[in-house]
């Protein structure tokens, strides 16, 4: 069993083909839904609603598969399996365990939550600069409370367990985009919680 850790960052871009960024944008701007919710999840760790655009996994399987197979690299499931400190995964259902999110403009944020179930791997699609905004916030359960900045940096992953650690992205503070990919790892063996039918309508309706 690896060693556990509460969250790992690390540089993946070696993973992933020419192109990728604008080809990710592109998606986003073509394919992305916009998602509006005005009251808080079950999940939710503060009031005040979601606005964001999302493109689900199925759709990415369709206009990227390349993206799928990044998803599933085999670099990608040790990295995961450094946090979880147990075999994992891929998400086997695409429409839970893959999308890409984009965050457009000034004021543009994310809530303060949880995830239905571990773990999450954040990959960044484009560098925000210091003073941009839209760090994605993250508070450790490591007994003290350390609350843990990531600047987006293009390339790079960071890999939580999002179902005890609340995170969030802060406000952006430039009018910029910012693009996320999103994955999912499971538990080696495990099925699909009664939960994914609630984080499916939570993520894209």
């Amino acid at each position: 069993m690896l060693p556990h850790q509460l969250l790992l960052t690390t540089d993946v871009s070696d993973l992933l083909p020419a192109g990728w960024q604008e080809s990710i944008a592109a998606l986003a701007r073509t394919s992305g839904r916009q998602i509006r919710r005005e009251q808080a999840d079950r999940y939710s760790l503060e009031d005040g609603g979601l606005k964001y655009v999302v493109v689900d996994g199925p759709t990415i399987a369709e206009k990227l598969p390349w993206l799928v197979e990044f998803f599933r690299h085999p670099k990608l499931t040790m990295l995961a399996n450094k946090v979880a400190g147990e075999p994992v995964v891929p998400g086997s259902d695409l429409l839970t365990c893959l999308n890409i999110n984009l965050l457009d403009g000034r004021g543009e944020k994310y809530e303060k939550h949880y995830d239905p179930q571990p773990f999450t791997m954040v990959v960044f699609v484009n560098t925000l600069l210091p003073g941009d905004g839209g760090e994605l916030e993250l508070w450790t359960r490591d007994g003290q409370g350390h609350e843990v900045l990531v600047r987006p940096v293009a390339g790079h992953a960071i890999v939580f367990d999002g179902s005890k650690t609340p995170h969030r992205v802060r406000p952006l503070i430039a009018d910029v985009p910012r693009l996320t990919i999103v994955m999912e790892f499971w538990r080696e063996g495990a099925g699909l919680d009664p939960a994914r039918a609630e984080n499916t309508k939570y993520l894209y309706e």
